[in-house]
């Protein structure tokens, strides 16, 4: 078993890990930002009324944004066995990889909401989480 893990990081990409992100995107990111997009477009339903398209903008990155980060720690701590290190992680990094996040997702979701159609949201900010998630998994697996 420890020779099987050592032998997928030999070549560069942690399975395990790839495994645990994919997942999160699956099971959690993708159905909840799915519910997330269509519960904002109907309490802000004018998409090019600039105060419905900020307050978009805003809300993806107050409410959305920890929401996303402390789920992906636990889940990534969880999988790992390690629960007891998920306050210790959320406290030293959420923060951090919060503001960090803002500088991606604050143009990402900007174009999505001004741009981009209801019905294909989820795809393009899912397409953005691809390279966000990569952030995201050296983020959450940092010592």
């Amino acid at each position: 078993m420890i020779q099987n893990a050592k032998a997928e990081k030999q070549d560069g990409f942690d399975r395990a890990r790839a495994c645990r992100m994919g997942t999160f995107g699956f099971f959690f990111y993708g159905p909840y930002q799915h519910y997330w997009y269509g519960f904002l477009d109907r309490l802000f339903p004018v998409k090019k009324k600039v105060s419905h398209f900020v307050s978009k903008v805003v809300l993806n990155q107050i409410v959305l944004a920890p929401v996303v980060l402390l789920v992906v720690f636990s889940w990534n701590l969880a999988w790992q066995g390690k629960h007891q290190e998920i306050e210790a992680k959320v406290k030293n990094d959420l923060l951090s990889t919060m503001v960090n996040g803002w500088k991606f997702w604050v143009p990402a979701s900007s174009i999505n909401f001004w741009l981009v159609p209801l019905r294909f949201q989820v795809l393009y900010m899912s397409s953005c989480g691809v390279y966000w998630n990569a952030y995201l998994s050296l983020a959450s697996n940092k010592r």
